[in-house]
């Protein structure tokens, strides 16, 4: 997990998946849910110390490429961004 906290600290994940969809993501997150397994959702990994002995679960890194935004005004229009 070092390599993925800015403060490379950390020893190894149990499972770790890199999310490059949000579709990836969500069914991770729903997998261990019904499996019960630990999750830990990891984004840019600031603000983020994992101990030495790593992680005894599923690490969900976000590693999606940009984002959308998708808003209704009030006046009727849509708008993705």
């Amino acid at each position: 997990m070092s390599e993925y906290t800015t403060l490379r600290l950390g020893g190894p994940a149990a499972r770790f998946l890199s999310a490059t969809t949000a579709d990836e993501v969500t069914e991770a997150v729903r997998a261990a849910d019904r499996s019960g397994e630990r999750l830990l959702v990891l984004g840019g990994g600031s603000n983020l110390v994992i101990a030495d002995e790593g992680f005894d679960g599923l690490v969900v890194r976000i590693a999606t490429r940009g984002y959308a935004v998708d808003t209704a005004a009030d006046a009727g229009v849509e708008l993705t961004v």
